[in-house]
């Protein structure tokens, strides 16, 4: 599978495709997307500070549980 590097600038998607995947793109924007280049330590801190990382974080951590939950039960014997 191969990624593009920008929509604008993907020959494979059409016009309303691209002009949507910019709007998405533009809408997605964080707090620190100034266009200024962040060091390596600002940009760790940006991160830490986006309510987005958190969100995400949680949430893979919660499928990870259910699924650890379900493994360990079903081995178990208590759910058949």
């Amino acid at each position: 599978m191969t990624l593009p590097d920008y929509p604008a600038t993907t020959k494979w998607l059409s016009d309303a495709e691209r002009k949507l995947a910019i709007s998405r793109l533009i809408g997605d924007e964080g707090e620190h997307d100034s266009g200024e280049i962040l060091s390596h330590k600002q940009a760790f801190f940006a991160a830490v500070k986006d309510p987005k990382t958190w969100v995400s974080r949680v949430t893979s951590k919660s499928g990870a549980v259910a699924e650890l939950l379900a493994t360990r039960l079903s081995s178990s014997h208590i759910i058949c």
